[in-house]
């Protein structure tokens, strides 16, 4: 039994390598195509040119060079994950009417297009290279123009480092589990090795008797897995990714049998030295190859919880996120303004004149979103500071906030002047906010907006409002950290149309949004000095969807990893009871005729299950536990964050991993208990 289970992992470790690899050429395919020749992202753009005149002399580059250039741009449609890749360069129409292939796997949908129609969106995130290899010239243009760039060159594959990235757990579970089967089902074979040294046998050849049928079983595994699984692949994803796939598989199972090889001639040299005699009347060495069994179960155990338990915090975060993104989503046509080129300090003043003066203009047509969070000082003074919203007219359109006789509040009901929202809980102290509020009115209001009436109203409790924020692209920030966009309780002020002070530099840092691509370009084109300001409009959805594409490319990931990892804890069970009762056949039969139960018979082996079942059952309210209070702390002194919500449902895959691997174990044990019984019974 224990030389058949050998050779069912080894098959197995096949389709383990398949699906790592899969799995890793999927990943890839995500961040960036695989049919580009190099790949240039963009972490951070200063703005020292317009956007228009770099994608000019970015195309003129691509014709120059035969090659096609292409600007990736993230996006959300019917909740998958999808991109659209303007391209530049000679032959680029044709290109996109071609319609090729550009994605494996199902984690990324492509849609080619003219670069023209990308409008007048920002450079950062991922450009691609098409044709001869040209990626250093591109990522040179793109420094001149005050981008800052990391280019990756193509990977010759295989590449291990690539494969092992995210799943460096599953791998050395797998292989532990390989070297363990082998280690059992050698030691099983002691009595036949110890009969063939009796007839003379040398020790190279009993090497050979059994290295040559594993390897050429292995082999057949591989044969059977690679036209299977690269041939589907090359069939579904069109070629596109198949080579590196095949060479990632490849080069995966070598390493995992290499593991095997080794514990094989290992262990095969331990028995080659054991006492002839002792070996022939079947005296094996049972209790080391238990343990080494019992050894590899707990380890799989462990590290498939430890990937579950990743899973778990990653899904909360995703969920954080995409509470905090979906009212971005509702937003439609709104977008990030982006100004710049700017070399001296007269240019700034002209740039805030002229980006203030067109944003206002904006604001009092009702087509911008300001919402603008201001820390007050510590209020009371208990070491707490209090967050403030400063908001307009269309914000409240956008956003429920609930006066406190449960009325919406509304520019018609809060009248003209600035109006300043205070909750229960500092309504008692709504002179000091007052005052706090007021003193930043010299840095948040227009000089000239003119003597604004002020006035306090009370909100009710428990307000939770969204701020619709981005992360910046200007701030060299990682497109994938963002603040919560959720505020609860803050003072909120509301100012009316035209009269904020600082709009170009909160346009910047995303807490004011533009609604109207289609009119903010009309404006850039007919007013020559705005166009010179004005780098960039990226829309709000494209930006939501860059978040939330890292987020599921990474969850998906660790999501395989932790299910790979929880075959390989259900297979070392399997591989527990197959060694217990082949190395303890005969007396378990012995024990079954004189009327012993299955759990009298197994009563060691079930109880050892038992406490690992236990443990299991009581780590898992205590790591939801233990999640809870670490994501509160690490949470609490920052009031712009929100902890992602963490659910004791969430430990359920845990519990039902550890069900199915004891599931396995048991019926593996009472499959093989009652071969034992019918076999020795047909022998007598």
């Amino acid at each position: 039994m224990l030389r058949k289970l050998l050779r069912l992992l080894l098959v197995a470790s096949w389709i383990i390598a398949f699906l790592l690899a899969y799995q890793s050429v999927e990943a890839g395919s995500a961040t960036s195509p695989l049919a580009a020749r190099a790949h240039i992202q963009v972490t951070r753009w200063a703005g020292d040119a317009s956007v228009d005149e770099m994608r000019r002399d970015l195309g003129e580059l691509a014709r120059e060079k035969g090659i096609l250039i292409g600007q990736v741009v993230p996006s959300l449609e019917h909740n998958r994950t999808g991109r659209t890749i303007y391209l530049n360069g000679a032959g680029a129409d044709e290109f996109v009417a071609s319609d090729p292939a550009m994605d494996f796997g199902y984690a990324m949908r492509t849609e080619l297009k003219s670069m023209p129609e990308i409008g007048m969106r920002g450079p950062v995130g991922w450009w691609i290279v098409l044709g001869e290899a040209g990626g250093g010239a591109v990522a040179d243009a793109l420094r001149e123009h005050g981008a800052e760039t990391h280019q990756l060159e193509p990977a010759g594959y295989p590449d291990i480092r690539k494969l092992a990235s995210g799943s460096s757990e599953v791998i050395w579970v797998t292989a532990l589990l390989l070297a363990g089967a082998t280690a059992a089902s050698v030691v099983s074979r002691t009595r036949r090795y110890a009969i063939r040294r009796l007839h003379g046998g040398e020790v190279w050849a009993s090497w050979l008797s059994e290295i040559g049928p594993l390897f050429l079983g292995w082999l057949l595994g591989g044969a059977v897995t690679m036209a299977v699984g690269v041939g589907w692949a090359a069939i579904s994803f069109g070629g596109v990714g198949v080579g590196e796939l095949a060479a990632q598989t490849v080069l995966m199972a070598a390493l995992l049998f290499s593991g095997a090889l080794v514990s094989l001639l290992f262990f095969l040299w331990i028995t080659h030295g054991t006492d002839i005699l002792g070996a022939i009347k079947g005296e094996i060495p049972g209790r080391p190859v238990l343990a080494v069994a019992y050894f590899l179960r707990c380890v799989s155990v462990a590290l498939a919880l430890g990937l579950v338990a990743g899973v778990v915090a990653l899904s909360a975060d995703a969920r954080s996120r995409e509470e905090a993104t979906r009212p971005l989503l509702e937003l439609g046509d709104a977008s990030v303004v982006v100004s710049g080129n700017v070399y001296n300090h007269e240019d700034e003043n002209r740039l805030v004149e002229v980006i203030r003066s067109w944003l206002a203009s904006k604001d009092r047509a009702g087509d911008l979103l300001l919402a603008k969070r201001q820390t007050l000082a510590e209020i009371p003074d208990d070491g707490m500071s209090v967050e403030s919203l400063w908001v307009n007219h269309r914000y409240l359109e956008e956003q429920r906030v609930t006066l406190a006789d449960g009325t919406r509040a509304t520019a018609g009901n809060l009248g003209d002047g600035i109006t300043i929202l205070i909750g229960p809980g500092l309504w008692d102290l709504r002179d000091r906010v007052r005052k706090q509020v007021e003193a930043l009115f010299e840095g948040m209001i227009r000089q000239d907006a003119g003597d604004l009436p002020v006035k306090v109203v009370p909100v009710g409790a428990g307000q939770v409002l969204n701020t619709f924020s981005m992360p910046p692209e200007v701030t060299g920030e990682s497109l994938t950290t963002t603040s919560s966009s959720l505020l609860s309780d803050p003072v909120v002020v509301v100012v009316p149309p035209g009269v904020f002070g600082p709009y170009a530099g909160t346009a910047g840092d995303g807490q004011l949004l533009v609604f109207g691509t289609d009119g903010i370009r009309a404006d850039v084109m007919n007013n020559p000095e705005l166009g010179r300001f004005v780098l960039s409009v990226t829309p709000v959805v494209e930006r939501a969807g860059t978040i939330m594409a890292d987020k599921r490319n990474e969850l998906r990931i660790a999501t395989f990893g932790a299910a790979t990892a929880g075959v390989v804890a259900v297979l070392a069970g399997v591989a527990v009871a197959g060694a217990y009762t082949r190395l303890h056949a005969s007396r378990i039969l012995v024990r079954h005729l004189h009327g012993w139960s299955m759990w009298s018979n197994y009563r060691v082996l079930i109880a050892l299950e038992g406490i690992i079942l236990l443990a299991v059952l009581a780590w898992a309210p205590y790591e939801a536990m233990r999640r809870r209070a670490e994501f509160e702390a690490l949470f609490a002194g920052d009031p712009t964050q929100q902890a992602p919500a963490l659910q004791t449902l969430d430990m359920l895959p845990a519990l039902l991993m550890s069900l199915v691997a004891t599931g396995g174990f048991a019926l593996t044990l009472l499959i093989a208990h009652r071969n034992i019984v019918r076999n020795g019974i047909s022998e007598a």
